[in-house]
């Protein structure tokens, strides 16, 4: 809401306070984004965790660009997409 100069700009009613909308409706919405802050929470305090293990039980460590190796005309040795696959030799357990 825009003031004119020397008056004082109020803000209208929160739309979750707003007479058209029961306590109910407004309790529900509270409960919803109370359930999502709560799941937020917890997904930022997963990663978090799993961040931690890895740099101190698994000893890793981020990728800098100075740790980096590019391997410059290495050729893999992999068939086309459309090329068959071999059958297993015989006797052989997949």
């Amino acid at each position: 809401m825009r003031a004119l100069a020397g008056e004082r700009a109020t803000p209208g009613p929160h739309p979750r306070s707003a007479p058209n909308n029961p306590p109910q409706a407004e309790e529900k919405q509270l409960d919803i984004d109370w359930s999502r802050l709560q799941y937020q929470q917890s997904s930022l305090g997963k990663s978090a965790r799993i961040a931690e293990a890895a740099r101190t039980q698994l000893k890793m460590t981020p990728v800098l660009p100075g740790r980096t190796q590019y391997l410059a005309g290495v050729v893999l040795d992999t068939p086309p997409a459309s090329a068959p696959v071999p059958a297993a030799p015989e006797g052989s357990k997949p």
